[in-house]
C-alpha cells in the first residue's frame, strides 16, 4: 500500500490537474500515469508549467493505453458521458483495481457506490467502484442531511454560487472572463442536474421526498461554492444536530450563529458549515472548494477509505486563506 500505481484519465482538465496537485503530497502515491485524448503525446508541464515535477511521469498517454497499464487505482476525471464507454471496456478486460469516477455517469447506478464520504463511509470502505458526487450536491447534502436525519422536511430554498472552474476547462458560451468578471448570473434555475442527485440521496438515506427550490449562480471568482439553505421549522437548537452528526468527521468544521466565508476553505478539502436560527427561521450556510472537496479531494478521500488508509492521508492541509 506504500507505493500505489495510480492512473488519471482526463489529466489536462481541471479536476485531473487538481488530482495531480493533490497526489504530489500523498505518502502512499508511487507511480502516476496520465491519460488524455486531445492532450495525448504532450507533457503536463507544457500545458501547466506549474506542474513541472520529477516525481511523476509527465507525458500524457492516449486513453487507449489504460487497458495496457497495470494500475491499483484509476480516476476518471472526464466529461460527463465519457466515463461509461471506458468503464465498459475496463470491465470487459477484467480490471481489478479501484475505480473512481468523477463524472455524472454512474451516480446512483447499479454496481457503483455513491461517494459522499461523510455519509456513506461504511459502503465506501468495501467498494471497488465509486461514483464521486457533484460539487453542488456535495456542499448542499453536507449542509442539509443533519436536518433531514432529524425528521425535518420543509420547503428548502437554496441559492448556491460557484466559481468559473465549475464549468470545466473547455470553452463554451457564458464562461469567458469578460462575461463572468464583475458579474453574477443564475443558470439552470429549478432544473440543475444536481437537484435530482440530492433528491435520490435523500430518498435512499431517509426515505424522504425532498422539496427544494434550487437556484445555481455563476460567481465572479475562480474556485469555490458558497451556498445558503433557508427554511422554516419549529425546532429548538438545530446546531446541536450538526455537532452530533459531524463530531468525528475531520473535514467538516462548524460555526454557530454565523455563516462561513468562502476563503476559509479555498484550496482545501474542508467543508465549513454555519447555522443561524431565529425562532422558526433557519439559514444554513456552507462553503467548499469545488475542485477539492467538490471533486478531486473527495475522490482521494474516497480512495483512502476504500484502501483502508486513514481518510485524511495526503489531505490534511489548510486552504489558501488569501
Amino acid at each position: 500500500m506504500s507505493s500505489l500505481k495510480i492512473g488519471i484519465v482526463g489529466a489536462s482538465g481541471y479536476t485531473g490537474v487538481e488530482l495531480i496537485r493533490l497526489l504530489h503530497v500523498h505518502p502512499n502515491c508511487g507511480q502516476v500515469f496520465l491519460f488524455g485524448n486531445e492532450s495525448a503525446g504532450k507533457y503536463i508541464d507544457e500545458l501547466y508549467p506549474g506542474l513541472l515535477t520529477e516525481r511523476f511521469e509527465n507525458k500524457i498517454l492516449p486513453v487507449s493505453a489504460i487497458f495496457e497499464t497495470d494500475l491499483d487505482v484509476l480516476f476518471l476525471a472526464v466529461a460527463h458521458g465519457a466515463a461509461e464507454p471506458i468503464v465498459n471496456q475496463l470491465e470487459k478486460n477484467g480490471f481489478k483495481g479501484l475505480l473512481i469516477d468523477l463524472s455524472t455517469d454512474f451516480r446512483w447506478k447499479d454496481g457503483f457506490t455513491y461517494g459522499l464520504a461523510e455519509w456513506f463511509t461504511a459502503d465506501i470502505k468495501k467498494a471497488k467502484k465509486i461514483a464521486n458526487p457533484g460539487c453542488f450536491a456535495t456542499a448542499i447534502q453536507l449542509a442539509l442531511f443533519p436536518v433531514l436525519e432529524n425528521g425535518v422536511n420543509a420547503l428548502f430554498h437554496i441559492t448556491a454560487l460557484t466559481g468559473s472552474t465549475g464549468s470545466g476547462a473547455g470553452l463554451k458560451p457564458g464562461v469567458q472572463f469578460s462575461e463572468r468578471y464583475s458579474n453574477v448570473k443564475a443558470y439552470k434555475v429549478l432544473e440543475h442536474q444536481h437537484e435530482k442527485e440530492i433528491k435520490t440521496s435523500s430518498k435512499k438515506l431517509f426515505n424522504t421526498d425532498l422539496s427544494l427550490q434550487f437556484t445555481p449562480v455563476s460567481g465572479p471568482f475562480t474556485r469555490g461554492i458558497w451556498a445558503t439553505i433557508s427554511f422554516t421549522a419549529l425546532k429548538p437548537n438545530l446546531f446541536s444536530w450538526f455537532e452530533e452528526t459531524y463530531y468525528n468527521k475531520p473535514f467538516v468544521r462548524l460555526t454557530e450563529g454565523a455563516l462561513p466565508e468562502l476563503k476559509q476553505v479555498t484550496g482545501s478539502n474542508f467543508t465549513e458549515i454555519g447555522v443561524v436560527q431565529k425562532g422558526a427561521q433557519t439559514v444554513i450556510g456552507v462553503a467548499i472548494d469545488n475542485l477539492v472537496k467538490g471533486a478531486s479531494g473527495q475522490a482521494i478521500q474516497n480512495m483512502n477509505l476504500a484502501l483502508g488508509l486513514d481518510e485524511t492521508t495526503g489531505l490534511m492541509f489548510p486552504g489558501y486563506i488569501f
